[in-house]
C-alpha cells in the first residue's frame, strides 16, 4: 500500500511540474544528503524574494518583489542517486509606489516547474566528513504583466519566460545530529524569451541566452524520532554574469521537508 501511493505522489508532482507553462527558482531547500534508495521524500516553502528580468527593449524590464510557495517531491533510485521535482508560484507583493502600480495589473501568478537529479560525490553515512552530491536540473517558468481600458479590453501587455538548465552543487555537515548547516553552488543557462503586446497586437519580442551563477546557504533542524523531518531556514541569490546590475534574483526562505 505504502509502495502504490508513493508511486502516485511521484506521478502526480512529476505531472504537475513540468507541464506548468513556462521569474526563475532559486531556492535550495536540500542538504548535500542524496535520499537513500527506496526513500522518498516530500516537501513545502515559502520564500519572499527580489527578482529583475533581463531586456534590451526600451521600458521592459520587470523588477518585482513577490512572495513564493513551492512543493517538492524526491526519491532515491539508488543509494548515490536521486531525482526530484518541484512546483513554486508566487504573486508579487507591494515594496514602493512603482511596485504597487505595478503589481495590480498583474494577471495571476508566477509559475514555474520542472525537475533535476543529483549524484552522490560523498556522504556522511558512508564514513565521510561532508555530504557532497553534484546534480543537473530543468526548469520554465513565467510572469506578465496586463493592463485594461475602462471597457475591460486588454491594452497593453508584458510577457517574460524563461527556461533554466542548471547544474550545481550541494554541500553540507552535520553538527549534531539535530542540527546542518548546509550550502550551494549554482550555474544556470538561461534562455529569455520577451514579449509586448499594444492593443493586442505583437509589437516587439527579443530571445536571450546568457549565463548567470549564484549561491544558497542555510541551516536544516533534524526533528523526529529518526530526525528524518528537516526544518530549514535559507538565503539564495543568483546574478548575471555579465550584467549582474540588470538580472538577478535573491531571495530568503522557510521550508519543511520529511523522509519516509
Amino acid at each position: 500500500m505504502l509502495s502504490r501511493a508513493r508511486n502516485w505522489v511521484i506521478l502526480t508532482f512529476t505531472a504537475v511540474s513540468f507541464f506548468l507553462p513556462s521569474c526563475g527558482t532559486i531556492s535550495t531547500f536540500q542538504t548535500g544528503k542524496t535520499i537513500p534508495r527506496g526513500k522518498f521524500s516530500f516537501g513545502m516553502g515559502t520564500s519572499f524574494g527580489l527578482f529583475r528580468t533581463k531586456s534590451h527593449m526600451v521600458g521592459f524590464p520587470l523588477e518585482l518583489a513577490y512572495a513564493a510557495a513551492e512543493v517538492n517531491a524526491g526519491y532515491g533510485l539508488l543509494e548515490f542517486l536521486d531525482i526530484n521535482v518541484k512546483a513554486v508560484a508566487g504573486p508579487p507583493i507591494n515594496t514602493d509606489d512603482e511596485s504597487k502600480s505595478l503589481s495590480k495589473y498583474l494577471k495571476g501568478a508566477a509559475l514555474v516547474g520542472g525537475g533535476s537529479a543529483r549524484l552522490a560525490l560523498a556522504q556522511e553515512r558512508w564514513g565521510f566528513p561532508l555530504s557532497i552530491a553534484v546534480g543537473s536540473g530543468y526548469y520554465t517558468g513565467s510572469m506578465q504583466e496586463t493592463r485594461t481600458n475602462l471597457q475591460n479590453v486588454e491594452t497593453h501587455r508584458k510577457l517574460t519566460e524563461t527556461v533554466d538548465r542548471v547544474i550545481f552543487v550541494n554541500v553540507s555537515r552535520d553538527i549534531w545530529s539535530w542540527l546542518t548547516p548546509y550550502g550551494a553552488y549554482k550555474f544556470y543557462k538561461r534562455l529569455t524569451n520577451n514579449h509586448t503586446w499594444e492593443n493586442q497586437q505583437l509589437t516587439s519580442k527579443e530571445a536571450i541566452n546568457d549565463k548567470l551563477e549564484g549561491y544558497g546557504a542555510g541551516v536544516s533542524f533534524n526533528v523526529g524520532k529518526e530526525r528524518n523531518t528537516h526544518i530549514m531556514f535559507e538565503v539564495d541569490e543568483l546574478k548575471d554574469t555579465d550584467e549582474p546590475a540588470k538580472h538577478y534574483q535573491k531571495q530568503a526562505g522557510m521550508g519543511i521537508s520529511v523522509e519516509f
